[in-house]
């Protein structure tokens, strides 16, 4: 039997990408055929929470607890970029994340 993966969203109060990141995580979630999977957010509110979560910026995207666009952790409060197909941007692509999920649903 195979189990969804969990997918969870790390943030800071002031990212303004925290949201949509959320929506992407859903959204990506359906198209790797687990639409079934439940997607949380958890703010990160301290330094010692941002490293034990593995937090690398906001947003840092969770698939199972795995960061699926490896980055230097951080404990300081600050807004993540993702290398995407199209450059740089606030948020992985979507395909890039669908893909995420559709390794850890086969693991």
């Amino acid at each position: 039997m195979v189990f969804p993966p969990s997918i969870e969203v790390l943030y800071i109060e002031e990212c303004p990408q925290w949201q949509a990141a959320l929506r992407l995580a859903r959204s990506a979630a359906r198209r790797a055929g687990a639409g079934e999977v439940d997607v949380f957010a958890t703010e990160v509110r301290s330094k010692a929470q941002a490293l034990r979560l593995g937090f690398a910026g906001s947003p840092t995207i969770l698939v199972d607890g795995r960061d699926p666009f490896p980055g230097a952790p951080t404990t300081e409060p600050a807004c993540r970029i993702f290398q995407t197909p199209h450059g740089w941007a606030a948020l992985p692509d979507g395909d890039q994340l669908a893909q995420a999920i559709r390794l850890a649903s086969a693991r």
